[in-house]
C-alpha cells in the first residue's frame, strides 16, 4: 500500500546562531519555552535557585550611565515607596513563559490574595522628601523565600512594562512589548527575559558609545533587577542547561550515522508444523516435525527533502516452506522461504509526493502491484504482525506482477483514489525486458462512507499467472504446455467498521487467462473469495485478532482438455496478536485446508505457527 511519507511540521529553535551570547541563548529559551505546555512551575524549583548579582563584564550597572534621548521622557517612580505600593504587585501567578496565557484560575488568584501582606516585605529607605537617598541595591527583598506559585504575571500596566518600553524604543531590546503594549499580561518569565536583553543591550551601546548617562533611568532599571531576582536567577540556570543541551545535540550530530538516512529493523522467529494423513500431491505420508525459521530486515530509510523516502532493504531469510512438505500451494506461510540466511537486497523502493494529492513510487529491486495500490484489508495485510498464510494476506489477483517497477497513486478528492502500477521480471536481460515478463494494475479506492472502504481493481498480466496460492491447476491452467500466457483479472474488496474494534472484510478475485501459443487460444478462468472479522484491541492495547475463511484460488472452466478442479477446498485461519510492548510482539495462530487441491479425496491439512517478531 503506498503511504504518503508526510513531513512532520513542528517550530524549531536549531538556526539560531550565536552571534551574541547572552541576548541569543536568551532569545533561544523563548523559543524553547514557546513549545513547551503551559504548566505551573513546582515550588522546589525556586528552592533550588539562588538570586544572583546582576553585572555585565563585572561591572554594577548602577554606576553605568545612561542617556535617554531628549524626546523620551520616561515616567519612572519616584520613590522606593510608590514603586512598592503599586498595584501592579497583586497579579496573578507566575508561570513559565507561553505567549498564549492572558488568563489565571481562581485556584491561582485566591493564592495571591493570600499572599497580599507578604508583599510589604519589600523595603526601603526613603527619605521625607521622597526622594531616593540610597543606591537602589539597598532595596532588598525579604529573606523570607516566596515560592515560585506565588509569584505574579506582569499587568500591561505595570510600570516595569512601560520602563521596558521606554528602553525597547532605543535599544530594540523588547520588541514584543511594543507590538503588544497595553493589551495582555505576560508571564515574569517572559518578562525577564526582555529586562536580561535590555540590561545587555545597554551595557553594550554604552561601551561602544561613551556615552554619559541619565542615573535616574538607570536607577530604574536597576530596581527591576532587584524586583525580578528570583527570575534573573533563573533563567540564568536555564542557560546553562540549555548550552549543555547544545552541546549534546552537536556531538551527537557529529557522530550519528548519517543526517539523512535512519535505520529500522526486524526480526521474525517462527516455530511451525504442518498436521495431516498425507501430501496433496503425492499420497505420501507428511512429515509433522516442528520446525524453526528466522527472517532478519534492515530498512535504511533516507529523506533528500524531508517529504520524500529512499528504503533499501536488506533480508536474510530461513524460514521452511510447508508447501514442500504438503504437497500444495494451500499450506503456505506468509513469510516464508529459504534463502540459507544468505543476505541480499530484496527490496530498493523510492516514493516521492506529488503535490497534496500524489505520490510517485519507483521500485528497482522488490516491487510489487499489491505496493502500489492501497491496501483495503489492512488488518491482514502483513506478513510480521496479522494474517500467518500466504492466502490470507492479499488477493492473489494482485500477486501477478513483481520485479521491477513504478506506481503513481493520486487522491482525485477525499474519498477517492486513483492507483496505478507496472511490474516487470528479467528486466536486466537483454532478450526479455520490460514487455516478457509484466503485469499491470489500476484500482479505484472509494469511502463513500465513513465506515465503508471499497476496491475494485483491474490486472493485465503476461507470464505471470502464478500467484503462489491456490492448486496448482489454478497456478498453470494449461499444464506447462504454454509459454505465452495473457491474462485480464478483476478484483473486488471491501471493508466494514463494525463499531469500537471490530472490522468486516470481504475479497473476491476473477482470473481469465488465454494461451496464446497454443492452438486456437484456449482460455481458462480462475475465481476465489474470502471473507474476514478482525478485532483490534483484543484484550489490551495493541492486541488484534483474526479469523478468516475463504477460497484458495480454483480453476472453474478450461478450454485445454476441460481441466478443471472437481472439488472446492475452503481456508479457514484464526490468529491472535499479542503486543507485550511497542517492539515486541507474539502470534499464535492456526489454519487448516479442506480438501487440499480441490479434492475431496485428500484428507485435511493443519497448520500451526507461533511468530515472534522483534522491531528496532
Amino acid at each position: 500500500m503506498p503511504t504518503p511519507y508526510n513531513k512532520t511540521n513542528h517550530a524549531s529553535c536549531h538556526d539560531l546562531r550565536w552571534h551574541s551570547r547572552l541576548h541569543t541563548i536568551s532569545a533561544s529559551i523563548v523559543c524553547l519555552l514557546s513549545l513547551l505546555p503551559k504548566a505551573d512551575v513546582h515550588a522546589a524549583e525556586t528552592e533550588a535557585i539562588l538570586s544572583s548579582s546582576h553585572k555585565v563584564d563585572g561591572k554594577d550597572l548602577t554606576t553605568q550611565v545612561l542617556e535617554l534621548p531628549e524626546d523620551i521622557n520616561p515616567v519612572f517612580p519616584s520613590t522606593a515607596q510608590e514603586m512598592m505600593t503599586s498595584p501592579q504587585f497583586s497579579h496573578p501567578p507566575f508561570r513559565r513563559f507561553s505567549p498564549s496565557i492572558h488568563n489565571v484560575s481562581p485556584t491561582s488568584q485566591a493564592i495571591a490574595s493570600s499572599i497580599a501582606d507578604r508583599d510589604t516585605h519589600v523595603s526601603a529607605d526613603v527619605p521625607n522628601n521622597g526622594e531616593l537617598e540610597h543606591s537602589p541595591t539597598e532595596i532588598k527583598l525579604s529573606e523570607e523565600i516566596i515560592l515560585v506559585d506565588e509569584l505574579t504575571d506582569v499587568a500591561p500596566d505595570d510600570w516595569g512594562v512601560t520602563v521596558l518600553q521606554r528602553f525597547s524604543e532605543t535599544y530594540g531590546c523588547a520588541p514584543q512589548l511594543l507590538q503588544g503594549a497595553g493589551t495582555a499580561t505576560i508571564s515574569r518569565y517572559e518578562f525577564v527575559v526582555f529586562l536580561q536583553n535590555c540590561l545587555e543591550q545597554v551595557q553594550s551601546q554604552t561601551h561602544s558609545q561613551s556615552a554619559q548617562v541619565n542615573t535616574e533611568a538607570l536607577e530604574a532599571l536597576e530596581q527591576l533587577s532587584q524586583r525580578f531576582a528570583t527570575e534573573l536567577g533563573m533563567l540564568q540556570q536555564d542557560l546553562e542547561g540549555l548550552e549543555d543541551l547544545t552541546q549534546t545535540i552537536q556531538a551527537l550530530e557529529e557522530n550519528q550515522f548519517s543526517t539523512t538516512t535512519t535505520l529500522r529493523g526486524g526480526v521474525l522467529l517462527s516455530l511451525a508444523t504442518a498436521l495431516g494423513n498425507e501430501q496433496a500431491d503425492t499420497g505420501d505420508p507428511i512429515d509433522s516435525d516442528i520446525t524453526f525459521g528466522s527472517r532478519v530486515r534492515l530498512n535504511f530509510d533516507t529523506s533528500f527533502s524531508g517529504e520524500d523516502r529512499l528504503r533499501i532493504r536488506l533480508q536474510a531469510r530461513n524460514v521452511p516452506e510447508l508447501d514442500d512438505v504438503t504437497g500444495t500451494n494451500m499450506a503456505k506461510l506468509g513469510f516464508d522461504g529459504a534463502d540459507g540466511t544468505q543476505v541480499e537486497i530484496s527490496d530498493v523502493t523510492y516514493r516521492l509526493p506529488l503535490g497534496w494529492q500524489g505520490e510517485l513510487t519507483l521500485a528497482p529491486v522488490g516491487g510489487s502491484l499489491g505496493d502500489f495500490v492501497p491496501s483495503i484489508n489492512g488488518y491482514f495485510s502483513s506478513s510480521s504482525n496479522h494474517a500467518l498464510s500466504e492466502f490470507g494476506t492479499s488477493n492473489p489477483v494482485l500477486s501477478q506482477g513483481s520485479g521491477t517497477g513504478v506506481g503513481l497513486s493520486y487522491d482525485l478528492n477525499n474519498a477517492l483514489n486513483l492507483s496505478i502500477g507496472y511490474a516487470a521480471r528479467d528486466t536486466s536481460d537483454a532478450n526479455r525486458g520490460f514487455g516478457n515478463r509484466y503485469g499491470v494494475v489500476a484500482q479505484i479506492t472509494a469511502q463513500p462512507v465513513d465506515p465503508l472502504t471499497l476496491g475494485l481493481s483491474y490486472v493485465h498480466s503476461f507470464n505471470q499467472f502464478d500467484t503462489g496460492t491456490g492448486s496448482a491447476l489454478a497456478n498453470d491452467p494449461f499444464d506447462d504446455r504454454a509459454d505465452a500466457i495473457r491474462a485480464n483479472s478483476l478484483g473486488l474488496e471491501a471493508s466494514l467498521d463494525l463499531g469500537p474494534g471490530a472490522t468486516l472484510g470481504g475479497r473476491v478475485g476473477f482470473m481469465q487467462a488465454t494461451a496464446e501459443d497454443l492452438p486456437d487460444n484456449p482460455t481458462a478462468s480462475v475465481l476465489n473469495w474470502s471473507a474476514m472479522l478482525a478485532f483490534s484491541d483484543l484484550g489490551g492495547d495493541g492486541n488484534l485478532g483474526g479469523f478468516f475463511i475463504g477460497q484458495p484460488p480454483r480453476v472453474t472452466s478450461n478450454d485445454l482438455d476441460n481441466m478443471t478442479d472437481p472439488d472446492t477446498s475452503l481456508h479457514l485461519e484464526l490468529f491472535y496478536r499479542w503486543q507485550l510492548n511497542r517492539n515486541i510482539s507474539i502470534t499464535p495462530g492456526i489454519f487448516v485446508v479442506t480438501n487440499p487441491e480441490h479434492n475431496q479425496t485428500n484428507s485435511p491439512i493443519y497448520v500451526g505457527a507461533i511468530r515472534t517478531h522483534f522491531r528496532f
